[in-house]
């Protein structure tokens, strides 16, 4: 599956998600091979701080 930047962006603001595993939770990014969690880790990193 694949979810953009935007829909991740959507979800954390939404239900203020602060880590991968919840990110994976409600959108499903993350939970097939792994191998975007970098990329996950960096958009939560821009949106917290």
């Amino acid at each position: 599956m694949e979810v953009n930047r935007g829909t991740i962006l959507d979800a954390i603001e939404a239900h203020q998600l602060k880590t991968i595993e919840e990110v994976g939770d409600v959108t499903e990014a993350g939970t097939f091979c792994g191998s975007c969690h970098d990329d996950i880790e960096d958009i939560l990193k821009d949106q917290w701080g």
